[in-house]
């Protein structure tokens, strides 16, 4: 499985980048599952999905097997991904996806360079820039 994680530095919050990384991955033709750690935090980014993104991406929070897009606090994979989206906090489990796909706070970086030894760590600040491994 491929591992990437994508670190939040200097204030960048995941609200900023998460609906630009979500229509990228969705153009390229991958459903994604996104896993958050609460239903609040769930409730909170399905309104973003739904209010703040220029062109519509399309996804849901039920009915998971039709979505491409699909929002969830649990491990499931109802709409059969292959890329699997965890923000901070939420179940890292990561079973039958091509790709993992994490966000962290900059502060956890040696904590996950440690762990995940073979991953690619990208940065948001003003760009995406690449840290080298």
């Amino acid at each position: 499985m491929e591992c990437s994680f994508y670190v939040l530095s200097n204030g960048m919050k995941l609200e900023n980048v998460l609906p630009k990384l979500l229509a990228k991955i969705y153009s390229l033709g991958h459903k994604v599952n996104l896993r958050v750690d609460s239903k609040e935090r769930l409730e909170q980014l399905d309104h973003l999905l739904w209010t703040t993104t220029r062109d519509f991406l399309p996804h849901g929070t039920t009915h998971g097997h039709l979505q491409p897009i699909y929002l969830s606090t649990s491990c499931e994979n109802p709409n059969q991904a292959t890329v699997l989206l965890v923000t901070p906090g939420a179940d890292e489990t990561a079973n039958n996806y091509e790709k993992y796909l994490g966000f962290i706070i900059e502060d956890d970086i040696p904590l996950y360079k440690n762990q995940y030894q073979n991953a690619k760590f990208f940065i948001f600040d003003k760009t995406w820039s690449v840290l080298d491994s």
